[in-house]
């Protein structure tokens, strides 16, 4: 056997380091490093692409929301610049839910009926605002299931500072990442956190390098498909070798759409078989047909969603100035929050078209109202897609859809029969928009047939498929050693 190579001299200062200098001083170099790495990725990366982002803003608004955006931008990833009062925080909740590696053989009774879920964010980094998008949505949903299956759910997310909230009665835990950071968040979610009985990675990719054995990986659709900064081929493989590693790791895995399960078959067939689809689902109970609608000269084409590149903002909000020329009894309603360039430019259009062009920021409770006001939904997704909350709830309410061959949207939409299905191209997009204008039939019929495509996504058949898996999953409810008030 040959001899084992001799140690490096980052090796040899570290062994040094870990005989002779106190731990404390170790921390403290720790992070003068990290320090210096940041100043050096500001200095060099940051502040280029800030003043070419915010140089835009100041053209287009004149600077009156120059400074605005930038508070409101380095608020958004760093947290506000004065910390606001925690909504809620629960320090015993924090020492039974941080089990640090000294403790981590301790035995906590019920452990088996505490499901855990890991996701990037549910409540913003200092867990003062909780975001509402499809993602958010979905984990409250699958909340509730898990409490009609006599489970506790909780949610551990990436945070600036250790953290405990409520969303209602679902815990939310931070764990202090220093931002959004999938690798610090599975490492210190590992070191830290005692094991449930079972383990969620919403997305599926966060189940690496480390996973729990008792574990399910959820994706909400191909997140690797952005086209602005094609990676060079050395980082894709990287990255495309970090989620098959995820999957490999995960006992089952449940996909929103086809899309993520015939690229996984297109790489690894035998892993593909792990795959459980389970598309999105609509709470018909909520949305429906507004009752007794009377038809007007106007037509309301509704965009339900955030305000940002990927959800294909800019490909409609750059058509409509030829929309309005061509169209003039249309109106563009836009309902969602808003990046910041985004922002910038929906208040530009409302004021460049005032009354024909809207902008709206509802909570969800309030979303069945905006459809029921609108004709036409148009959901222009350019990447990172799944089976869209935002599609089916517009069939629902009897919408005319226009949707993008982008991720699961296909598996949602079959064109001509109950919606219309373009290329993600502004020009298509466009086109489609004033096909439906000019054909009141045609517009009719497909709304007509998309509302009844609807009941085949109803949130009873999702909550159906999920409790298949998870009975191959978790033990019976009534198997609990304890009572549900002693589960932490």
């Amino acid at each position: 056997m040959s001899n084992p190579p001799p140690p490096t001299i980052s090796q040899r200062l570290k062994d040094f380091a870990r005989r002779h200098l106190p731990s404390g001083l170790i921390q403290s170099l720790k992070g003068l490093r990290n320090g210096v790495v940041r100043f050096f990725t500001v200095l060099c990366i940051k502040i280029p692409k800030y003043v070419m982002k915010y140089g835009n803003i100041l053209v287009k608004s004149g600077g009156k929301d120059t400074v605005r955006a930038i508070k409101a931008d380095f608020q958004n990833k760093f947290g506000p610049v004065i910390q606001q009062q925690p909504v809620f925080i629960d320090e015993d909740a924090i020492k039974q839910t941080f089990l640090r590696t000294t403790r981590i053989n301790e035995k906590t009774l019920g452990e088996d009926f505490v499901v855990h879920l890991l996701a990037p964010t549910f409540f913003d980094l200092n867990g003062n605002n909780m975001y509402y998008g499809g993602a958010e949505r979905y984990l409250v949903e699958l909340h509730h299931l898990f409490q009609g299956l006599g489970y506790e759910l909780v949610v551990f997310q990436c945070a600036n500072s250790s953290w405990v909230r409520f969303y209602h009665d679902l815990k939310v835990v931070g764990i202090d990442t220093g931002g959004v950071s999938y690798a610090l968040l599975n490492k210190r979610f590992h070191e830290w956190v005692k094991p449930a009985g079972l383990t969620i990675y919403s997305p599926f990719a966060l189940a690496q390098p480390n996973c729990r054995k008792n574990a399910i990986g959820i994706s909400h659709g191909v997140f690797w498909d952005s086209y602005q900064t094609p990676p060079a081929k050395d980082i894709l493989d990287n990255i495309i070798s970090d989620i098959l590693r995820a999957m490999k790791n995960l006992t089952w895995l449940v996909s929103v759409d086809t899309n993520t399960i015939n690229w996984t078959r297109s790489q690894d067939y035998p892993l593909s078989t792990k795959w459980n689809y389970i598309p999105n689902f609509v709470d018909l109970s909520q949305f429906s047909p507004a009752a007794g609608k009377v038809p007007t000269k106007e037509l309301v084409v509704l965009y339900p969603r955030r305000l940002y590149e990927a959800r294909g903002f800019w490909l409609l909000a750059k058509q409509i100035p030829h929309l309005l020329k061509r169209c003039p009894n249309l109106v563009f309603h836009f309902v969602g929050k808003a990046d910041l360039a985004e922002e910038v430019e929906v208040k530009h259009l409302e004021k460049v078209y005032p009354g024909k062009v809207k902008w709206f920021n509802y909570p969800p409770h309030e979303m069945p109202k905006v459809y029921q006001e609108a004709d036409i939904t148009v959901i222009p997704t350019l990447y990172s897609e799944g089976t869209s909350l935002s599609c089916l709830e517009a069939l629902a309410c009897k919408n005319t859809v226009i949707a993008t061959t982008v991720g699961g949207l296909p598996d949602l939409i079959i064109p001509g029969h109950n919606g219309m299905l373009v290329k993600p191209d502004g020009v298509a997009i466009s086109q489609a928009i004033a096909d439906l204008v000019n054909d009141a039939s045609l517009r009719a019929r497909l709304a007509e047939t998309g509302c009844q495509t609807a009941h085949a996504f109803r949130i009873e058949v999702w909550q159906t498929r999920w409790k298949v898996l998870l009975t191959k999953m978790l033990p019976s409810p009534e198997q609990a050693r304890v009572p549900r008030a002693q589960v932490v």
